[in-house]
């Protein structure tokens, strides 16, 4: 697998998210209100696009449910505390869209903080590199950096809440992980996750991200890899 650096602006083409024709999920914010795209609607097959917000969005990712009207959307954003929250470089915000692109809930910064059991720890300062994929039941799978951490967790209410985080840094046991990549099975029980540390390396959960294998080295060259994509097979191989 090797991982892609995406375009510095998060942009929506709300025609090319209604015609379905994006099949990987991405994790959007669920909030109260959503907010209405508006905006003149060209002939053809491609609305106007659409911009996120005024600030410095970054590595947009998006997904879609295939048994469903929703949508998720990701990107990093850029701006400090103003943008983010109190302590904070840049972060990783999540919104949805209940059909199909027409209209947002509210963004919601990803959560920055999970603790070894009986353990202290900070919050992150920054956060990176979103990825999303979308199980036929609706569920999202989600992975991206907080700090350093590359970090795994899932959602089944569009959002809202997110599972125990999974940090693929702390079980392989090393100071760094880069540019997380994530491919489920069409149900979600077979889930692989793609990072670096110099090195490329796969993680993999048979139990639809309850456990995870320890993470495996797949190259044996000294280039600095990425991940960028990857497919899962019926049989569960990717």
């Amino acid at each position: 697998m090797k991982i892609r650096h995406l375009l510095p602006t998060a942009l929506l083409a709300a025609g090319l998210l209604g015609a379905g024709l994006l099949g990987t999920a991405l994790p959007p914010a669920a909030g109260p209100a959503a907010a209405a795209v508006t905006g003149p609607r060209p002939a053809g097959h491609w609305p106007a696009e659409q911009r996120w917000s005024r600030h410095d969005d970054w590595e947009p990712n998006i997904a879609a449910d295939p048994s469903s009207s929703w949508l998720y959307q990701m990107t990093t954003q850029y701006g400090g505390p103003s943008a983010c929250r109190p302590g904070m470089e840049h972060c990783i915000l999540f919104r949805s869209s209940p059909d199909r692109g027409r209209s947002w809930h509210r963004s919601r910064i990803m959560p920055t903080r999970q603790c070894p059991p009986r353990k202290a720890c900070r919050p992150a300062r920054w956060q990176n590199d979103p990825v999303l994929a979308v199980s036929a039941s609706g569920v999202i799978y989600a992975a991206w950096m907080n700090g350093w951490d590359v970090t795994f967790a899932k959602s089944r209410d569009h959002g809202r809440t997110w599972t125990r985080r999974h940090d693929f840094r702390r079980a392989l046991g090393v100071s760094f992980t880069d540019k997380p990549w994530i491919a489920i099975s069409r149900g979600g029980k077979d889930v692989y996750v793609a990072f670096n540390r110099s090195n490329s390396y796969v993680a993999a959960s048979h139990d639809y991200g309850r456990t995870w294998s320890r993470p495996v080295r797949t190259n044996r060259d000294g280039r600095y890899w990425f991940a960028e994509s990857g497919a899962v097979a019926p049989d569960g191989r990717v």
